[in-house]
C-alpha cells in the first residue's frame, strides 16, 4: 500500500569549506591544469592565469613537487618561487610530516596589496583554500590513530619499559563483548608491552625478516613497510639518498622470506635443529650455535599466529624454534591477523613485544594478568616507528654493535690508529714479540748486506725526502677556494696565508698561486650566497669536506661528485654523506706520501664546482712497509686458516650426523629382521611340538589296542562296523589323513616326490587318491 507520507529524509551535516573566490571564475580546464614545471622567481607573472600552479591532495600523502613546503599557487594571486621556505629542512620533511596538519607544513607570504585584501575576503597562510584546508574533523587524526608506548624506568640504566592500553571494556556501554566475557571479570583491558633501548638503532645497510607462519600477503605488507619506517627513523647521523635531484634519508629494503614449512630434525630420538623450506625452494638450518655472521642468518624472525589454533605437532615445531633462535640470539616478534582470544598463552617476557590481557571485578582493586596473547598486524602498523626503532635496538645487539663498529673504524684518527697499532704490540707477550723481531730484522738485514751499496742509499734517499717534506711543508689554516658555476669553465683557485708549521704538517693542504683572473662582483655575490666546502684530513688515507653555514642551510641539497687524482691517475674512494652534510671520504689503498688532487661538483641546484689539493698517504720506511706487509699476511693467513678450520669442523659435524643417522637406520633393520626371526622360529617350534603330541597320542591308542581280547575286538568291529564304514567317516578319515601328511611335510617327516620317504599317513592319501 502507498504511503501518502513523503519518506523522511536523513539530515546530512558537513563542515563548513571556504572557497577562495578567484578560482570560481575559472572554467573547468583550467583548474585540471597541472605543470611539473616549476617557474624561476623572476619569469613568475603576477596573475593566476599565467601560473602554474598544484592541485594538493588531502593529508601529507598527497604532496605538491616541493614536498609540501609551500602553499598551493591556486589559493594566492601572487607568484610563489621554490625557496620561500628555508625554515624547513629536509629532516623536518621527512620526520615531522606525520604529526602535523597540512596548513602546519605550509609557509607561505600573500603577495596582495593592502586594498586588494580589504576588498576581498581576508586569506592567511592559504587556510582559505578548498584545496589546501584540512577539515576540523581529520586535524590530529594521526595522533590519535598512532600507539605511543608511555615509558617508565627499569633497574637497567639503558633500558626502559612501555607500555600502553589499546582497549578496554570501559570503553563500551553495553555488555562486554563475547571476547571479553570468557575471562570471567567485570573490567577487562588490553596493554601492550615493551622494552626499550635508551640508544636508538642506527640505519643499517640491510635487513634481512623471516616470516613463520604464511601471514596474508597484506599483512605481510603493512608489516614490512612499518619495520622499514622504524629502521629510517634514526634521528642524528644517518645515510642518505638522492632522490628525484633531493637528499633523504637512507632507508633498507627490507629483504622478505617465507617459510612454508617447518621441520624439527631429531637425532637418536631428541631434536637437535629445524629446518626451513622457503616459498623460493631454498632450505636454511638453523642451530643453537648458528654462526652471528652467517649469510643465511635472519635480522629478525616474525612468527605468525594464526586464526585458528595450531596443532599440536606445529605448536611444538614452532615452541622449538623459538628456543634455537633464543639460543642463536636471532631477536622474534609475534604478532597474528587478529588477537587470538582463547587460545594458549605465550610466556610472559618483560622485553617482548606483547599483548598483556588484564582484568578485575572491583573497581577499586589492582588489574591482575589473566593471558599473554600476540599482537595483530594493525596495532603493529600503528606503533611509533621511533619506539619501535627503540625495540628493535633491544632485542638485536648485534646491529649495534655492528654499526658501533664501522664508526670507530671510519672516524678513528690518525693518531688513533697508532695508539691502537701499540697496544696490539703491547699485548704481544715478550718472549714471542723478541722472536718475531728477531725474525724479522734477520729477513730484511741478510739481503741487505748482499746487496750493499744498492740498498744503503735507497734508505737514505727515502729518509732524507721525508726530513725535506716535513720541514718544508707548512699547516694552512685558512682556506677560501673560489666556487665557480659549472656554465664557466674557469678553475678554481685556492689561496691562503702560510703559518708556522705544526706537527701534522705531513697531511696539510698545499697552497696554490692565486689565478690572475678575478671573478666579477656577480659571481662572488652568488657563491657568497650558494656556499662552500672546506676539507680536512683526520688520517694518512682519509679527510673530510666540510660544507660552510650558507651550502648546509639550503632546502635543496645536491649530492656531490667527488674524484680524485693522483699523477693524472683516477684513485678508487669510498666516501659516506651525514646528516651534518660532511662527507667522508677514504682511499681505497694505501699510497705514499704525496699530492692528490680533489675535485667536486654538483649536477643540481644548487651548481658548484671547486677543487683541492691535499697531501695524503703514509711516510714509512721500507722496513715499516714489510712489517706491515708480514702483518698482514699473518692476519691473512689466521683468517684462511680459521675459515678452514670451521669449514673442515662443519663438515665433519655434518658427515658424524650422517652416519649416526645411517648407523641408527641399520640398527632399526637390525633389530627388525631379529625379532621376526624370533617370531617364525617360535611358530616352528610350537608347530612340532603339536605333531609331537599327536604322534605320542597315536602310539598310546595303539598300546590300548593290542591289549584289548580278540573277541573284544571282533565285537567291537562288529559294533562299530556301520560308524566306521560310512561314507562320512570315511570322508572325516581322509581329511584327517590329509592334515596329517601336510604337516609331516612341514615339518620334514615326509618327503613329497620321494616315496621310500614318504610317511603312513601320505601313502594312505597318495594311495586313495
Amino acid at each position: 500500500m502507498p504511503c501518502s507520507e513523503p519518506p523522511a529524509s536523513q539530515d546530512l551535516k558537513f563542515p563548513p569549506v571556504r572557497v577562495d573566490g578567484s578560482l570560481t571564475q575559472l572554467d573547468l580546464e583550467t583548474l585540471m591544469m597541472r605543470s611539473t614545471q616549476r617557474p624561476q622567481p623572476e619569469d613568475v607573472a603576477s596573475s593566476l592565469e599565467d601560473s602554474n600552479y598544484d592541485m594538493l591532495g588531502d593529508g601529507v600523502m598527497d604532496v605538491s613537487d616541493d614536498e609540501a613546503h609551500t602553499a598551493s599557487i591556486a589559493s594566492t594571486d601572487g607568484p610563489t618561487p621554490d625557496d620561500t621556505s628555508d625554515d624547513f629542512t629536509d629532516d623536518e620533511a621527512e620526520y615531522e610530516m606525520g604529526g602535523r596538519g597540512l596548513h602546519d607544513s605550509v609557509y607561505s607570504s600573500q603577495a596582495e596589496h593592502p586594498d586588494q585584501q580589504a576588498s576581498m575576503h581576508p586569506t592567511v597562510m592559504g587556510e582559505d583554500s578548498t584545496l589546501t584546508e584540512v577539515p576540523s574533523y581529520l586535524s590530529g587524526s594521526e595522533s590519535s590513530w598512532r600507539i605511543t608506548l608511555d615509558e617508565q624506568p627499569t633497574d637497567n640504566d639503558k633500558v626502559v619499559q612501555g607500555g600502553n592500553v589499546i582497549q578496554s571494556s570501559t570503553d563500551y556501554t553495553d555488555e562486554l563483548p563475547q571476547v571479553f566475557s570468557r575471562y570471567g571479570c567485570g573490567e577487562v583491558r588490553l596493554s601492550v608491552k615493551a622494552a626499550l633501548s635508551r640508544d636508538p638503532l642506527p640505519t643499517p645497510d640491510s635487513y634481512k625478516i623471516l616470516y613463520i607462519g604464511m601471514p596474508e600477503r597484506w599483512a605481510e605488507d603493512i608489516t614490512t613497510a612499518q619495520i622499514a619506517m622504524a629502521l629510517g627513523a634514526y634521528p642524528s647521523i644517518s645515510k642518505s639518498v638522492m632522490v628525484r635531484g633531493q637528499i633523504e634519508p637512507y632507508v633498507p629494503v627490507p629483504q622478505v622470506s617465507r617459510c612454508i614449512h617447518l621441520e624439527v630434525v631429531t637425532s637418536r630420538g631428541k631434536p637437535t635443529h629445524v629446518v626451513v623450506k622457503l616459498e623460493n625452494g631454498n632450505q636454511l638450518e638453523f642451530r643453537q650455535n648458528t654462526a652471528a655472521d652467517s649469510a643465511d642468518r635472519p635480522d629478525l624472525v616474525v612468527m605468525c599466529h594464526r586464526t585458528q589454533p595450531h596443532s599440536s605437532t606445529e605448536r611444538e615445531a614452532i615452541d622449538f624454534a623459538r628456543k634455537i633462535f633464543g639460543s642463536a640470539k636471532i631477536p622474534c616478534i609475534d604478532l597474528a591477523q587478529v588477537i587470538p582470544h582463547g587460545t594458549a598463552s605465550l610466556v610472559q617476557d618483560s622485553t617482548a613485544l606483547q599483548v598483556h590481557v588484564e582484568g578485575r571485578d572491583d573497581p577499586n582493586a589492582d588489574y591482575e594478568l589473566k593471558a599473554v596473547l600476540p599482537l595483530n598486524h594493525r596495532g603493529f602498523s600503528r606503533l611509533d616507528p621511533s619506539q619501535l626503532n627503540r625495540h628493535l635496538a633491544h632485542i638485536s645487539p648485534h646491529l649495534m654493535s655492528r654499526d658501533t663498529k664501522e664508526n670507530k673504524k671510519v672516524h678513528t684518527s690518525w693518531i688513533g690508529n697508532k695508539t691502537n697499532i701499540l697496544m696490539k704490540k703491547a699485548s704481544v707477550p715478550l718472549p714471542l714479540a723478541k722472536m718475531l723481531i728477531s725474525a724479522l730484522v734477520l729477513c730484511v738485514l741478510i739481503p741487505a748486506l748482499f746487496q750493499g751499496a744498492a740498498f744503503a742509499p735507497m734508505l737514505l734517499q727515502k729518509a732524507s725526502r721525508s726530513v725535506s717534506a716535513s720541514s718544508l711543508l707548512p699547516e694552512v689554516e685558512n682556506v677560501n677556494p673560489d666556487i665557480t658555476p659549472i656554465a664557466s669553465m674557469s678553475s678554481s683557485v685556492v689561496s691562503s696565508a702560510s703559518s708556522s708549521p705544526a706537527p701534522t704538517a705531513m697531511r696539510a693542504l698545499t697552497v696554490l698561486p692565486a689565478s690572475a683572473k678575478q671573478p666579477g662582483p656577480k659571481t662572488k655575490a652568488k657563491c657568497a650566497s650558494t656556499g662552500s666546502f672546506e676539507i680536512h684530513t683526520t688520517g694518512d688515507h682519509q679527510f673530510v669536506l666540510r660544507p660552510s653555514k650558507a651550502f648546509a642551510s639550503r632546502r635543496k641539497r645536491s649530492q656531490l661528485q667527488i674524484q680524485i687524482s693522483r699523477q693524472s691517475q683516477l684513485v678508487p674512494i669510498r666516501y659516506k654523506r651525514i646528516m651534518t652534510g660532511e662527507y667522508i671520504v677514504d682511499l681505497e689503498h694505501e699510497y705514499p706520501f704525496d699530492k692528490f688532487n680533489v675535485s667536486i661538483a654538483t649536477h643540481s641546484k644548487p651548481l658548484l664546482r671547486q677543487s683541492f689539493e691535499v697531501m695524503l698517504g703514509h711516510n714509512k720506511s721500507v722496513l715499516d712497509q714489510f712489517m706491515d706487509r708480514a702483518k698482514m699476511g699473518l692476519f691473512n693467513t689466521q683468517d684462511a686458516l680459521r675459515n678452514v678450520s670451521l669449514i673442515a669442523a662443519q663438515h665433519m659435524q655434518t658427515c658424524i650426523h650422517v652416519r649416526d643417522i645411517n648407523v641408527a637406520i641399520a640398527q632399526q633393520h637390525i633389530q627388525r629382521a631379529q625379532h621376526n626371526v624370533a617370531i617364525a622360529s617360535e611358530q616352528i617350534l610350537r608347530a612340532r611340538q603339536k605333531i609331537q603330541e599327536q604322534l605320542n597320542q597315536l602310539k598310546l591308542n595303539g598300546r590300548l589296542a593290542r591289549q584289548l581280547p580278540e573277541a573284544t575286538w571282533v565285537g567291537l568291529r562288529e559294533v562299530t562296523a556301520p560308524v566306521r564304514t560310512s561314507s562320512a567317516m570315511k570322508k572325516a578319515r581322509m581329511n584327517a589323513l590329509r592334515l596329517r601328511c601336510r604337516m609331516e611335510m612341514m615339518a620334514g617327516l615326509s618327503e613329497k616326490d620321494s616315496k621310500e620317504k614318504q610317511s603312513w599317513a601320505c601313502s594312505k592319501v597318495r594311495g586313495d587318491a
